[in-house]
């Protein structure tokens, strides 16, 4: 660990905590950054610093007044190691070095040692309750304002050693697992410089406070050998002056290994382990608010992360089943967070959209590979755009291809419906993509398939690595209808499911149907009905006329009923743009203009 200390004529301090790479603004009152406001020689934005993990590197600005030294030398840029500083005006900032060490209390045992629960401590009273109430209120801000875990601890326990008067010390750490030898973050503040010096807190009474989910208090007394009525035990005296500390874990879900530390002195108003109960409630009343705020935040982190694949309509939903999470649950499988989320079985439709002409345009992009995933970006955005528009659920980026479906966390009884509709949405944003000059859409198409039927949606996956996801046949049903837009030169396939239940209820304004074809699909077992779903005559550049699809379900009929030459007469009658008719007519041509033997009208497709 590693922070700058500066030190006033005065004696005026402060020490702020240094990130490795990022960039501070020194200064007497900068917009943002370090204030050092008792020098007038010091101009309001005076330098630039950073600490790249070993040096602090600083830059000064061009709008600062006075010079910066080094030593007795002006220096405009320069970087200064562990130990070092540099002057500006009357005060001198050093790079200071630390790795805060813990007790590891293998000689002594305290002389008094008390746990305390929630209830206990709620019954305590204590005193300076307006200026407990005060810290309280600065909470939100404080916690909610923080950069990183680091920032987090060095804010709250200046807060505490501000509020709780008898502290000689406060640390807040985080422990990565309670039989660390080491916490993973430990911030601390001291009253003097003296105490800082020899704080050890004690990782015996952290481990024990954590593992039991109470506030644990130890007392540590310094036996005076030629005092034969001083207690019995080793002659010691813990963290240099310190006689008692006390540790109080911080529980919930979103703050878990955290824990606050606050040691001190017997000396008025402490006299006995009794009268530090106050300090301890207060103490324990922080560690509460830590918990539920943070638990907010993570929730609203959820929410964030939900917002990007899950329309309002799902997150409103997930949002309210959260408000029944247990703030006290621990992580893991069956937590009230992760029920959220639980698999659950039911209708669902599904909609797998792909992107054409990716890989021809990737050939020649091996040279502006940034470019090209700008450009997949923007087409998968317009996918994500029209599924989340019409409530559905975005389970997965497969390339340059996208999942989505309907039907979980809530069911939807018009969930085929929903479906279609975001697929001509998503066709629109294509087609008008594709017209606007310098478009990262130009030279792309897509095939999208949709089909709906049983179904297990929500996280699926394995205990390290799960995501929300959909599982079932019709998932490979929706697949394989996206792969055939490709024989059949169809922008949209639909399963048999899907186009009875819209065909009425989709206006003709919106879209209309016609079905394609009977087919087996190869590697499954039953037959599938491909229906096209179009959008109205001359919308997104469709020439399809309500006659052109009348006329090919004519020509499919005649075709499943195996009197081919009739359908071909009345395929001939389509325009050549209709390209759909050339599967029909190309499957009659390869058998010979005859229905093979034992025909059933359904086309066996030999590859996926």
């Amino acid at each position: 660990m590693a922070e700058l200390q500066a030190i006033g004529p005065d004696n005026q301090k402060w020490r702020e905590p240094l990130r490795t790479g990022a960039r501070v603004c020194l200064g007497r009152a900068p917009r943002s950054g370090w204030r050092v406001p008792w020098d007038n020689r010091i101009s309001r934005e005076h330098a630039i610093l950073q600490f790249d993990g070993s040096h602090l590197n600083v830059r000064r600005l061009q709008s600062a007044r006075n010079k910066i030294y080094v030593g007795d030398e002006s220096q405009t840029e320069f970087a200064i190691g562990f130990g070092e500083e540099f002057r500006i005006g009357e005060t001198a900032f050093r790079l200071v070095g630390y790795e805060p060490d813990l007790d590891d209390d293998r000689t002594a045992d305290p002389e008094q040692r008390a746990t305390f629960d929630l209830d206990e401590l709620t019954a305590v009273r204590f005193g300076n309750a307006d200026q407990r109430l005060e810290t309280l209120s600065r909470l939100p801000e404080v916690i909610t304002g923080c950069a990183d875990d680091t920032d987090f601890a060095e804010r709250v326990v200046r807060l505490l050693l501000e509020a709780v008067n008898t502290a000689q010390a406060v640390a807040a750490v985080k422990w990565s697992e309670p039989d660390a030898a080491k916490p993973a973050t430990m911030r601390w503040e001291t009253r003097n410089d003296d105490t800082g010096t020899s704080f050890r807190p004690s990782r015996r009474l952290m481990v024990e406070a954590m593992n039991r989910a109470e506030t644990v208090a130890h007392v540590w007394m310094e036996r005076d050998e030629e005092d034969s009525d001083a207690p019995s035990g080793a002659n010691f005296t813990y963290s240099g002056d310190m006689d008692w500390a006390f540790c109080v874990p911080i529980t919930g879900e979103a703050c878990q290994g955290w824990c606050l530390y606050v040691s001190g002195q017997m000396l008025p108003p402490v006299a006995s382990l009794e009268d530090l109960r106050g300090d301890m409630r207060f103490v324990q009343l922080v560690a509460q608010f830590i918990g539920a705020i943070g638990r907010v935040l993570q929730l609203e982190k959820q929410r964030a992360g939900m917002a990007r694949f899950f329309s309002p309509v799902v997150v409103e939903s997930l949002k309210s089943e959260m408000r029944s999470v247990n703030f006290a649950d621990r992580p893991g499988e069956h937590s009230s967070a992760s029920r959220i989320l639980v698999p659950r079985e039911g209708p669902i439709t599904v909609l797998f959209c792909d992107l054409r002409g990716f890989s021809r345009t990737s050939e020649g992009a091996e040279e502006n590979l940034r470019q090209l995933m700008a450009r997949v970006s923007e087409a998968l955005g317009v996918m994500t755009t029209g599924i989340m528009r019409h409530d559905g659920v975005v389970a997965d980026f497969i390339g340059d291809a996208a999942l989505g479906f309907w039907g979980w966390p809530d069911s939807v009884a018009d969930g085929p419906l929903r479906a279609c509709r975001a697929a001509l949405e998503i066709l629109k944003g294509f087609h008008e993509g594709a017209n606007e000059a310098h478009s990262p859409l130009a030279g792309f198409r897509i095939g999208i398939g949709i089909a709906h039927g049983k179904a297990i949606a929500g996280r699926i996956g394995t205990r390290e690595q799960a995501k929300v996801d959909v599982f079932g046949p019709v998932v490979n049903v929706g697949s394989r209808l996206e792969g055939m837009t490709k024989q059949f030169r169809a922008k949209v396939l639909v399963d048999e499911t899907t186009a009875e239940f819209v065909r009425d209820k989709l206006a003709p304004s919106e879209g209309r149907l016609r079905t394609i074809a009977h087919v087996r699909p190869a590697g499954m077992s039953h037959a599938v009905t491909a229906t096209e779903l179009l959008p109205p005559h001359g919308a997104l550049g469709c020439g399809v006329t309500d006659d052109c699809i009348a006329t090919y379900e004519r020509a499919l009929a005649d075709f499943t009923e195996g009197r081919w030459s009739d359908a071909l007469d009345t395929l001939d009658g389509l325009p050549a743009e209709d390209r759909v008719k050339h599967f029909l007519m190309v499957h009659i041509a390869q058998h010979d203009y005859e229905p093979p033997e034992h025909w059933d009208g359904i086309v066996p497709l030999l590859q996926k």
